[in-house]
């Protein structure tokens, strides 16, 4: 299929790059099936006591600052502002792509709890990315 899309790329009866899945449509493809379930408070301590870094940490901030998993991974030291307790939530990474958050009530500053701030912290001591700002 690969090369089929390819060749209708050349001709130019297709967009180039544009990816052909994007066309499809199926109907209620994105609806639940069935409502999901919260955990209780126990519950999500206990399961983060099984999963290693960087996804605890992730999972961490999906629950304290509630937001969406592409906005987690767009996120840079350098948005964090421990001063303050505050991060700026401006990027979002979908498919490897970095590129604006969803909407644009998406882009701001959270605040952060102290607690939170902390693990963050101490993530941030043994992470192997850069630091944009100390």
């Amino acid at each position: 299929m690969h090369l089929v899309f390819k060749c209708v790329e050349r001709w130019g009866i297709i967009e180039l790059g544009k990816n052909p899945v994007s066309l499809v449509r199926v109907k209620n493809a994105s609806k639940r099936l069935k409502r999901p379930r919260v955990l209780e408070v126990d519950e999500f301590f206990e399961l983060l006591k099984h999963l290693g870094e960087p996804y605890r940490t992730m999972v961490l901030v999906a629950q304290c600052l509630g937001l969406r998993v592409s906005e987690i991974l767009g996120l840079q030291w350098g948005d964090f502002n421990f001063e303050d307790r505050t991060v700026l939530v401006q990027r979002s990474i979908v498919g490897g792509r970095v590129d604006e958050v969803k909407t644009e009530y998406s882009k701001d500053d959270v605040p952060i709890d102290p607690r939170l701030a902390k693990v963050l912290l101490q993530w941030r001591s043994v992470s192997i990315f850069p630091r944009d700002t100390d």
